[in-house]
């Protein structure tokens, strides 16, 4: 995570809304530069912050069918949530052609549904970075992809 990370989110300050506000900002900043390589609808979502508090419903580790595709996976993140205008949506964040995943949770007592925040950024070779937090204890999850994509249920 670089904009959502423990330490920046548990302000504990006056200044501390300030600080949200303004981290808040230069994340979608930087996402800016990149959201037109999105379809509309996951744009829209990560845009306007749809994922914060979305149920995790699922995360599914798949390999291609096709034989010529034999060695590369998906990971698809199935999640259902309210937009801000309290219309519910529920699909799939797809991610195509994965080279890396990192998950790092401890399951003990592991609330696993709750998408607390989440990143989608371009790393210095052109691969996708989505990082996400759920909601206990800041564990966080990684996948790193030549595509994302958003299919609604």
């Amino acid at each position: 995570m670089k904009y959502f990370t423990k330490e920046r989110l548990s302000f504990q300050d006056e200044h501390a809304n300030e600080k949200w506000n303004e981290m808040l900002q230069d994340y979608f900043s930087e996402l800016k530069k990149y959201s037109k390589e999105f379809s509309l609808e996951l744009r829209h979502l990560l845009e306007n912050g749809e994922f914060h508090d979305a149920k995790i419903l699922s995360i599914a580790l798949l390999p291609y069918e096709k034989k010529e595709w034999q060695g590369k996976y998906k990971i698809v993140v199935e999640l259902s949530g309210y937009h801000n205008d309290d219309v519910p949506y529920h699909g799939y964040l797809i991610h195509q052609n994965v080279t890396e995943y990192h998950a790092s949770l401890n399951l003990k007592d592991f609330p696993f549904d709750d998408y607390l925040y989440g990143e989608v950024l371009k790393d210095q070779d052109g691969f996708w970075i989505h990082n996400f937090l759920v909601f206990y204890d800041y564990n966080e999850i990684m996948i790193k992809c030549e595509d994302i994509d958003w299919k609604e249920k």
